[in-house]
């Protein structure tokens, strides 16, 4: 946790970090100078802002370090980052990347992680007051009392929880986007580009490799809202992958979405424990659980467990 929140508060880049990271003695200011670095939500990045949320959860919501550090980033991406269209009616909003001095209007299938933990944090602060998540632990008081003397945590602004699920809800349809656009399978490629007017083929990352978040961020749309539409938007998605990806011993990724049999001959091992576990806890039963004591009857219920970032469940301690 202090290496986290060392990292994260050490380099400031308007809310998100770089993907590459220098471990030079003097710091982390040179992180400009690393060929290719860039800042993004997707590949080699989305992880840490998962863990600012998920780590605050599992740790009994005792270092409000970390949420602070969640919402700041949050506020800042949504302000300095994200940008909105209306498509057909319906609003989308779209998260780009920096090439550290330049905005990038491509967004990676991965970046359909942040609605999904957006959902959660929802879900989390509908349930509990607010204001007992700030009071610092012993514990919290420990972990900075070395590491951080001298710094200053503040979030600079939070997002309001109804600001939060609107833009869950904007992010997600962009990311439905990026299946239901595709006519010939019904998947969507691995980087999808965007407009003013809405998202547009990235021509050379038309790859599909079975990836989880967008199914993921259903699941927890879902269990936020109780809206059929992201069952409904599951169910198709379910479909485009049995009719296109699935073979004779298993499913394959696919080398261009834009042509149907275009099978890679590979699959993924996150498929099992990520994409097909989220479409099952999308379609199950609520009452699925009861047979197993769980709270509410809901199978992996959030107070219960934490999903980490490979989608394998971790208890919270209670």
């Amino acid at each position: 946790v202090r290496a986290l929140l060392r990292t994260h508060y050490n380099v400031d880049a308007g809310g998100l970090l770089p993907v590459l990271l220098p471990l030079a003695p003097q710091g982390m200011d040179d992180f400009k100078d690393i060929p290719g670095n860039k800042l993004g939500l997707g590949a080699r990045g989305d992880s840490h802002y998962e863990y600012l949320l998920k780590e605050w959860i599992l740790g009994g919501k005792s270092v409000s370090s970390l949420l602070r550090s969640w919402h700041s980033s949050l506020y800042k991406i949504y302000h300095n980052f994200n940008s909105h269209a209306e498509v057909d009616g319906v609003g989308q909003d779209r998260i780009a990347d920096f090439e550290l001095y330049w905005s990038v209007p491509k967004m990676d299938h991965l970046t359909c992680f942040l609605p999904g933990s957006l959902a959660l944090d929802y879900i989390v602060r509908r349930d509990h007051n607010e204001s007992d998540s700030y009071s610092p632990s012993t514990r919290e008081r420990w972990l900075t009392s070395t590491a951080f003397e001298d710094l200053q945590v503040s979030t600079g602004g939070t997002l309001s929880i109804d600001q939060e699920l609107d833009w869950a809800k904007n992010l997600t349809s962009a990311c439905i986007g990026m299946y239901s656009r595709i006519s010939e399978t019904g998947l969507a490629p691995e980087i999808t580009r965007f407009d003013a007017h809405g998202l547009v083929d990235d021509v050379g990352a038309m790859h599909n490799l079975l990836r989880p978040e967008a199914i993921e961020a259903l699941w927890y749309m879902w269990r936020a809202t109780g809206d059929w539409y992201y069952r409904e938007a599951g169910w198709r998605m379910a479909r485009a992958l049995e009719r296109h990806a699935r073979t004779r011993y298993g499913y394959s990724s696919l080398g261009n979405v834009r042509k149907s049999g275009s099978y890679t001959g590979w699959q993924p091992t996150y498929f099992f424990s990520e994409t097909l576990k989220y479409l099952y806890l999308l379609f199950s039963p609520d009452s699925i659980g009861e047979s197993l004591g769980v709270q509410d009857g809901t199978l992996l219920h959030h107070s219960v467990y934490v999903l980490n970032t490979e989608g394998h469940p971790y208890a919270i301690p209670t």
